[in-house]
């Protein structure tokens, strides 16, 4: 999934039986693709400009 993206990944630490993000939430509802878009853009818009 990060082929392209990076030259390798290293897992420091790796949690037992999560198949799944949500598993860690009590409540993570699902979001539809024009709310992640906003979220992602908001998001990026805090962060501020990337550098390399």
């Amino acid at each position: 999934m990060v082929n392209g993206e990076a030259d390798g990944v290293v897992c420091l630490h790796r949690l037992h039986g999560l198949v799944t993000v949500g598993q860690a939430y009590r409540d993570l509802p699902p979001l539809g693709d024009e709310e992640l878009a906003l979220v992602l853009d908001r998001a990026a818009r805090r962060a501020g400009p990337v550098r390399a």
